[in-house]
């Protein structure tokens, strides 16, 4: 779970739309199917925050999010450059404070933090549908999990140096964020903050 919440800080990669990517997606497994029965929590709850433009991305299953090829404008009016595509409301944001000196001003473990805060609120939380959603997602391919993908970057320059510091921050963040939560008063539940694995 924290390496989610690190993942999730990292922000998502915009590209290209692929053909598959505007045809209806079926799930392949369990997790996939929950996944995309709850597509449609997190777009109501960004339309009730205000945001514009959500029926215009397809929502990837990894970690992209993807404009639709054909596009119009708010009102249905064709494009031109300098239209706004999609407004994401400030009620939708999840922020964090200002990095706190044991993370070391390192923002991405503070909005980790953050993100798990909200996870653990659970139904309480107002980022529910945006956290949960989140949560479901397969990060198996990102680079912080890498392993036997690491020797096919020997021949890329400098490459693997910079997937290994990486996973090296990465695992200095849990530990910290996993301490963290050991804390009394962390707001982590008991039974997880118990269980290395949970958090």
């Amino acid at each position: 779970a924290v390496g989610v919440a690190l993942a999730a800080a990292r922000g998502f990669s915009v590209q290209e739309p692929s053909t598959s990517s505007t045809q209806e997606v079926k799930p392949s497994t369990e997790k996939e199917s929950l996944l995309l029965s709850e597509e449609p929590a997190l777009r109501k709850w960004l339309k009730n925050a205000g945001c514009k433009g959500i029926d215009r991305v397809n929502i990837g299953r990894k970690s992209g999010v993807w404009l639709k090829p054909v596009l119009v404008g708010f009102d249905g009016e064709d494009l031109t450059p300098g239209n706004e595509v999609i407004e994401i409301s400030r009620k939708a944001w999840i922020t964090a404070p200002h990095p706190a000196d044991d993370a070391k001003g390192d923002v991405e473990e503070a909005l980790a933090w953050r993100l798990l805060q909200e996870r653990w609120k659970g139904s309480q939380s107002e980022f529910e549908p945006y956290v949960d959603f989140l949560w479901r997602r397969d990060l198996r391919h990102h680079p912080m999990f890498w392993e036997d993908e690491l020797s096919w970057l020997t021949a890329c320059f400098g490459v693997q140096g910079l997937v290994l510091g990486l996973q090296e921050r990465t695992r200095r963040r849990v530990h910290r964020l996993v301490e963290r939560a050991r804390k009394p008063g962390s707001g982590a539940p008991v039974k997880l903050a118990q269980d290395v694995q949970s958090l």
